[in-house]
């Protein structure tokens, strides 16, 4: 079986490096998997059967630049033509705790494929396209099966974060789990979750809600496993409406976990406290609620909420809102698509104008004159605002 190798002139530089060295170097693991399965192709993983310094050397003779980006891992990464390429020795396993493993590098091709998480990401292509299998990989991909390398429960026990991976591709690829073998070796190895990373919980999440159009089953595979109870720092129900479209078909990790917390203030907060979100991410995720939260939020007055806080929230917003059921918020994002955000015309300087010195009042004056002009549809002119903060001036006078 072949795949087609992109005609690209730095990959077919890398292949000629390496032969020339002695030694071989193929595609491996998504690059491999999605050609098979016609999926867009995102990065560009290889392996290499010599060791990452002899890695190093064939690639810096030939004049290009080596970072040791995962060296403690046997990954290096090299620059050509500002293009970027992880390049991994082949491996074997010496010593594992769940959550990371020491190795020792081999030259032996099926050992490395053999230690890998999942069948179908144990696949190799060399510089013709020439498909190597030792795992029964294309088969799995044929019948859309996923299915751990060997023992399930052996490679969740030399690393947790499997568990999390296996959930994310069945979504990912709309596989199904081909035994209770694999669904076993979850349940039983959910309890080592707890050992992970905060931050690497987290991020494995995120990319299954970032590439899931229907995460309900799924949730509730990971709620029945007990997984979610090891990474979730509240209970869950099984119900989720939240997670309903249009949140489900959503490619917004954020929204995803927002609904995994049932729309809750204190549980969206928590959430990204534990799994370590950024703060920005975090301030998105409470913008969204802020919205979604206020009793003044309704179909009537999307203009007015997308003036303050931004169109995306209040569209996100609205997606909670038609996935809880509740009815009027379907089309606001095609309301809002053609919106142009007004721009007030009243300034500090305006204000100035008229005798008021800065201040804190000029910045009250100002703000309640704003206030005044959106609650007026964002109709009134700067002539119109003067003589409202005139009035506002005289009232508190």
């Amino acid at each position: 079986m072949h795949i087609n190798i992109p005609d690209n002139n730095t990959l077919k530089t890398i292949f000629a490096c390496v032969k020339n060295a002695g030694y071989e170097i193929r595609l491996v693991g998504g690059f491999v998997r999605d050609s098979l399965l016609g999926r867009a192709i995102s990065d560009i993983d290889m392996a290499i059967n010599c060791t990452p310094n002899i890695t190093t050397e064939i690639f810096e003779k030939a004049g290009y630049s080596v970072i040791p980006t995962g060296i403690a891992h046997g990954t290096v990464s090299v620059v050509l033509d500002d293009e970027v390429f992880e390049i991994t020795s082949l491996r074997r396993d010496v010593e594992t705790d769940g959550r990371c493993a020491v190795v020792a590098y081999t030259d032996d091709w099926k050992m490395d494929a053999t230690r890998r998480d999942f069948t179908i990401n144990a696949l190799y292509a060399d510089a013709d396209g020439l498909v190597y299998d030792y795992v029964n990989a294309v088969s799995d991909i044929e019948n859309k099966t996923l299915r751990f390398v060997g023992d399930g429960h052996v490679r969740v026990a030399e690393d947790s974060l499997r568990i999390l991976r296996y959930y994310r591709f069945m979504v990912q690829l709309n596989f199904t789990p081909v035994n209770d073998d694999c669904a076993n070796a979850c349940t039983q190895g959910a309890i080592l979750l707890k050992r992970l990373s905060f931050e690497r919980v987290g991020m494995e999440m995120k990319k299954m809600f970032s590439v899931s159009s229907n995460p309900t089953t799924v949730i509730n595979m990971m709620l029945k496993a007990g997984v979610l109870s090891a990474v979730l720092p509240f209970p869950i129900k099984v119900d989720l409406p939240f997670m309903n479209n249009p949140v489900g078909q959503s490619d917004d990790a954020l929204l995803k976990c927002i609904a995994l917390a049932s729309a809750d203030f204190k549980n969206a907060q928590t959430i990204g406290s534990v799994w370590k979100f950024s703060n920005a991410d975090r301030r998105y995720m409470r913008s969204i609620l802020t919205v979604y939260t206020d009793r003044a939020f309704v179909p009537a007055l999307l203009h007015r909420f997308a003036y303050y806080h931004g169109r995306d929230i209040v569209i996100k917003a609205s997606m909670l809102k038609v996935a809880s059921g509740v009815s009027g918020y379907d089309n606001v994002a095609k309301v809002l698509e053609q919106w142009e955000c007004p721009i007030f015309p009243l300034t500090g300087q305006h204000l100035m104008t008229l005798g008021v010195e800065s201040s804190p009042a000029l910045g009250a004056l100002l703000k309640a004159v704003e206030m005044w002009w959106v609650v007026n549809a964002f109709n009134p002119r700067m002539q119109d605002c003067l003589i409202f903060a005139k009035q506002r001036m005289n009232i508190k006078r």
